[in-house]
């Protein structure tokens, strides 16, 4: 077909057109996205740490993923 691969082939026959375009697209979205991330990661180890302290237990300053599903219910219930 005359394509160097076949991700190639998909994003001509799609909107993007360009293997470059999408590439550059993700990279964009990416860099918007991080500080959103960084927000909300340093919300979810809030409501961790405060859950921790309820609870008497060490709080390690990190989200692991048994955390991620606790901490969104309390921030969705909090909301």
């Amino acid at each position: 077909l005359g394509y160097d691969t076949h991700s190639a082939f998909i994003v001509e026959a799609r909107m993007s057109k360009t293997e470059p375009a999408v590439r550059d697209f993700l990279s964009n979205l990416a860099s918007k996205l991080d500080p959103l991330m960084k927000s909300d990661m340093a919300t979810l180890l809030e409501i961790k740490k405060a859950e921790c302290e309820k609870r008497c237990e060490p709080f390690d300053g990190k989200i692991n993923a048994w955390d991620q599903r606790r901490c969104a219910h309390v921030l969705k219930k909090d909301r």
